[in-house]
């Protein structure tokens, strides 16, 4: 079910958001996994977003942006970790 507030707006993009954005700092905070000494740390994200269904553009633009800051962080020869993100579909729905 789709929550709406009075004026009749769809409010799951915005609390999808805050949940999503908690979920990923708390994920990159705690992930940090150890590898050989040579090899870099790999540090995991997560992004859980509606990549489908009628509110999938919010979703869908949130995944190009996380999988492209990633992408741009690994890039840089000079970064201390190595960075990946686990994308996740919500479909909007609080029970997923």
């Amino acid at each position: 079910m789709i929550k709406k507030s009075l004026h009749g707006f769809n409010l799951c993009p915005l609390a999808g958001f805050w949940s999503t954005l908690f979920f990923m700092l708390a994920a990159l905070v705690m992930a940090v996994s150890v590898q050989p000494a040579l090899a870099k740390k790999t540090v995991k994200g997560g992004f859980i977003a509606p990549l489908s269904g009628g509110v999938s553009a919010n979703g869908l633009g949130g995944r190009n942006s996380a999988e492209l800051a990633v992408q741009l962080r690994n890039a840089d020869p000079n970064t201390k970790y190595h960075y990946e993100v686990e994308i996740l579909d919500d479909e909007c729905k609080p029970n997923i």
